[in-house]
């Protein structure tokens, strides 16, 4: 294995997240959750065209300083489901295991905080629009998908390894993790609902 996880979690995961976790299962945890929320609220904030109501310099600042926060929790949100959803697929993996492989298998998303550094230096009337007009938007969805991709297939052979799973096991274990904690976002979004309604209304 690299003696760089940064590098070697790309092509060996498996071997990569077993040093990481025979280690120090800690390791680089809080910058991962940082670099991983931040890419998602950049996500986001181009989803919802955050750029007609609030300035770039806010929603980029607003972003950098909730993330270590937000990426902590979900990780710990995500790892908490894999670990109960590996539990009943007669897993053994520690939770906190659990929490590196979901945070190393988020690497492959530094380049899409690659793309959106590029694109705040040279497009930023564009970077926080939605389908905003211009040929390299598309390229940067594509690469959006393609890193997501990834990213998930190094998530499945990550939880493959410290969950000692067969490779379909994984997948059951990544798709239930996934599946559960939808389903705690849509109930948190009908429980919050009627408070934005009440709201609206005074």
């Amino acid at each position: 294995m690299d003696k760089n996880p940064w590098i070697s979690i790309w092509t060996k995961p498996r071997e990569t997240i077993r040093a990481i976790i025979d280690t120090n299962p800690k390791r680089s945890f809080y910058l991962l959750a940082t670099l991983y929320s931040f890419q998602n609220f950049l996500f986001f904030a181009n989803y919802f065209s955050l750029g007609y109501s609030y300035h770039i310099f806010f929603t980029f600042i607003f972003s950098l300083i909730l993330s270590p926060f937000m990426g902590t929790f979900w990780i710990y949100v995500y790892g908490w489901f894999f670990h109960i959803t590996g539990k009943w697929l007669g897993g053994n993996a520690l939770n906190i295991h659990i929490r590196a492989a979901f945070a190393w298998s988020k690497v492959p998303l530094l380049i899409n905080l690659s793309l959106w550094m590029i694109l705040l230096i040279f497009s930023a009337e564009a970077v926080f629009i939605r389908f905003a007009k211009g040929p390299e938007m598309v390229f940067i969805y594509i690469i959006l998908c393609v890193s997501g991709i990834w990213s998930l297939a190094i998530l499945i052979q990550c939880i493959r390894e410290v969950q000692g799973f067969s490779l379909r096991k994984a997948v059951l274990n990544v798709f239930l993790g996934y599946f559960l904690t939808l389903l705690l976002l849509i109930a948190l979004f009908f429980l919050i609902l009627p408070i934005f309604v009440k709201l609206k209304e005074y």
